[in-house]
């Protein structure tokens, strides 16, 4: 799987010609299921539209901070992990903001500008529901660890 939000057609055509799958993480309420692989160019519409893998942001989000707490299943780092990682993989916190009516909304404030491997983590973990190694339901998930 390839993060596409980042210079997405590019990101499209080699999914297309790897096979690799396209996700993307979108706060928008409605999600579209194919992508033109070549839109913006002069190939564009000539290729059957290529499967494209969104989720919610803030929901996956959330499932990941319950994992990283260990609110829910397994989340382990390996023994050597560097500092970079540890920096991106917190780069967002969640924050709440009560709107005019009095209701409170939650949303993830991003506080660091690189969060490129909080987005593979993401990643990783939308597979693992799309392939039920975890349900995002469930609130004693288990990721299945792979022996050493």
């Amino acid at each position: 799987m390839i993060d596409s939000g980042f210079k997405a057609s590019e990101g499209y055509r080699f999914c297309l010609a790897t096979g690799w799958k396209a996700f993307k993480g979108d706060d928008a309420e409605y999600f579209l299921h194919k992508v033109d692989p070549f839109f913006g160019t002069r190939q564009a519409r000539r290729l059957k539209p290529l499967a494209l893998f969104r989720w919610s942001n803030n929901a996956t989000k959330d499932l990941l901070a319950e994992y990283m707490m260990g609110l829910v299943g397994d989340w382990t780092l390996p023994t050597q992990i560097g500092r970079d990682y540890l920096k991106q993989v917190t780069a967002e916190r969640r924050e709440e903001k009560i709107d005019t009516t009095g209701r409170i909304h939650y949303f993830w404030k991003q506080v660091r500008r690189d969060n490129h491997l909080l987005d593979s983590e993401l990643m990783i973990l939308v597979a693992a529901v799309i392939t039920k190694l975890i349900t995002a339901k469930e609130s004693s998930a288990t990721v299945p660890r792979q022996k050493p």
